[in-house]
């Protein structure tokens, strides 16, 4: 199974939204949360959230609008 998403960098990221994001130069797919503090949160409760520290290099790539699987 192999899955597309289609990443607008022309959208601005909100609470909540998907997002393509490079920390510390590694790319990461996940919710955006902006409070009560600002963190990464994965979809796979598994995996813990990412919170960013003073320090680290955030960028956001661009807001996940659509993901498509094929199988």
């Amino acid at each position: 199974r192999q899955r597309q998403m289609c990443i607008r960098d022309s959208i601005k990221p909100t609470h909540d939204s998907i997002v393509v994001a490079s920390i510390d130069g590694e790319f990461v797919c996940k919710r955006l949360k902006l409070k009560p503090k600002m963190c990464l949160m994965p979809d796979n409760p598994n995996y813990p959230p990412i919170f960013i520290n003073h320090g680290q290099e955030l960028e956001i790539v661009g807001t996940v609008t659509a993901a498509i699987n094929k199988f």
